[in-house]
C-alpha cells in the first residue's frame, strides 16, 4: 500500500511528541512492506526531496510569512496574519496537489496540518484518495492548537477561533476517517461539530518503545519528584514548583525536585531565579532513561487539556508512578491509587495533598511502583499502534 503522510514537521525538525510518534509509525509500516512518503515543511523556498531509510521525504517551503518552527518570537500582529493565512492556504494546497500527483498514494494520513491548512483536506478529497486525519492536538478548532488563552482553558471555541476555523469545519466532514490519540481529544472535536459526517471515528492510542530502565540508580536516601517536558505555562511548572516548596517546608523527610526539559531562554531564566534552591534542580535537556532512573514519582502538572501526554506512559514504563492532572487524555493513562494519583488543578492545594501522600504513605508508593510498568503495556507497544493504523488504512481503502 502506498501511503502519504502529511505533517507540519518531520525529524530532524521536532515540535513535540507528534513527530516522534509519526516517525515511528512510518518506520513500522515500511518494515511491514508498505511504501511510504512524508510531506512536511521547511523554512526556505521551493521543494526539497530526500530519501531517508527508504522513506521519501518531501519538504515544502513554507507558504506563509514565516516558518512556524523558527526559534524567534514574532509580534502579535504577525502571528495573527500568519493564522489568517493558515485558515485556508491555497498555495500550500497546490504543493499538496503536486505531491499527490507525483507519489500517487492509495491512502493519505494527515497529522498536524499547521502550515498546510484545511486546503490539504480539500485537495486530497478532490483527488479521490481516502483520507484519515489523526488528531494530536486542537489545531482544527484553535489556531494556537491548545484551546488555552489568558491562563485558562477554553471550554468552547471563541469567536476568533470559530471564524479562522470555518474552512476546517466545512472540509472536515468529507474525510473517510478521524482518529484521536485519546478519547479526550476526539470528543472535544466532535463536541465542536467537526468531523460530524465522517463514517469512521476511533481512538488509537500512541505507542512507544522504552530502553534503559535501571531502577537501581535511584537515590535511596532522598525522595525525588520529577518533571520532564517543555517548560511552558500550560505545563503547570509554576504550580508544581510552588507546591513543592510548600510541602518541602512541612515534611521531615529529605525531598527534591528534578526538572528536565527546555523552554524559551527568558522563561527558564525567570523560573531559575524564582525557585533557586538546592532542592530544586534544573537539568535542561535530558535523556528519558537518565531522568526516570533517578526519580521516585513523576508529576505531570499540565493545566491545559493535554491530548495524551506520553510522558505518563514513559514514566510508568520505568516503574515510576505518576501524579497527573485531571486534564485531557492524562486520566486515560493513570489508574488512581493503582499506578499513580490524579488531582484537579483547579482545587487549591490538591497537588500538595497528592505529593504529601507519596511522602507519608511509603506502602502506597511501593504498591504503585509494582503496578506501574504492567499498567502501561498498551501505550508501550508500538506494534499495536502500527497494526491498528494499518487495519484502518485497509478498511477505508475498500
Amino acid at each position: 500500500m502506498r501511503i502519504l503522510f502529511i505533517n507540519s514537521l518531520y525529524p530532524p525538525y521536532i515540535g513535540g511528541g507528534a513527530e516522534i510518534t509519526l516517525a515511528n509509525l512510518v518506520k513500522g509500516l515500511l518494515q511491514r512492506g508498505h511504501e511510504a512518503a512524508v510531506l512536511s515543511t521547511h523554512g526556505g523556498r521551493g521543494l526539497k526531496t530526500s530519501i531517508i531509510n527508504g522513506i521519501k521525504i518531501y519538504r515544502s517551503g513554507i507558504r506563509n510569512i514565516y516558518w512556524h518552527h523558527s526559534s524567534s518570537t514574532s509580534p502579535s500582529w504577525k502571528r495573527l496574519l500568519w493564522h489568517a493565512l493558515d485558515s485556508y492556504n491555497c498555495l500550500a494546497g497546490n504543493d499538496v496537489r503536486l505531491i499527490i500527483n507525483e507519489f500517487r498514494p492509495e491512502i493519505i494520513s494527515c497529522h498536524n496540518l499547521s502550515g498546510f491548512s484545511a486546503a490539504a483536506w480539500s485537495v486530497a478529497v478532490k483527488a479521490k484518495v481516502p483520507v484519515v486525519q489523526v488528531l494530536h492536538d486542537y489545531y482544527s478548532i484553535c489556531p494556537k492548537s491548545t484551546m488555552f488563552n489568558d491562563g485558562r482553558n477554553c471550554e468552547k471555541p471563541c469567536v476568533d477561533c470559530t471564524i479562522l476555523r470555518l474552512p476546517h469545519a466545512h472540509a472536515s466532514s468529507k474525510l473517510n476517517a478521524v482518529v484521536g490519540v485519546s478519547h479526550a481529544v476526539l470528543d472535544r472535536h466532535l463536541q465542536a461539530r467537526l468531523f460530524t459526517d465522517v463514517p469512521i471515528k476511533k481512538v488509537i492510542h500512541n505507542g512507544r518503545t522504552l530502553k534503559g530502565a535501571n531502577p537501581a540508580l535511584r537515590n535511596q536516601d532522598m525522595l525525588t519528584f520529577g518533571f520532564i517536558g517543555a517548560l511552558t505555562i500550560v505545563k503547570g511548572i509554576v504550580q508544581l514548583a510552588e507546591a513543592f516548596i510548600r510541602i518541602a517546608a512541612q515534611c521531615n523527610r529529605a525531598v527534591r525536585l528534578l526538572i528536565g526539559g527546555s523552554g524559551t531562554d527568558d522563561y527558564v531564566a525567570e523560573l531559575k531565579r524564582r525557585y533557586a534552591s538546592d532542592r530544586i534542580i534544573f537539568l535542561g535537556q535530558v535523556e528519558p532513561a537518565a531522568f526516570f532512573n533517578q526519580i521516585d514519582v513523576t508529576v505531570v502538572s499540565s493545566i491545559w487539556h493535554e491530548p495524551l501526554g506520553m510522558v505518563v506512559a514513559e514514566s510508568l514504563g520505568f516503574s515510576v508512578p505518576v501524579i497527573g492532572t485531571k486534564r485531557g487524555g492524562i486520566p486515560e493513562m493513570i489508574q488512581h491509587e493503582k499506578n499513580g494519583l490524579i488531582y484537579d488543578p483547579d482545587k487549591p492545594y490538591a497537588l500538595d495533598a497528592a505529593m504529601l501522600r507519596i511522602i507519608e504513605e511509603p506502602t502506597l508508593l511501593a504498591e504503585m511502583r509494582k503496578k506501574a510498568a504492567p499498567s502501561a503495556s498498551n501505550f508501550l507497544n508500538e506494534d499495536r499502534m502500527i497494526m491498528q493504523h494499518e487495519r484502518l488504512y485497509k478498511e477505508i481503502s475498500g
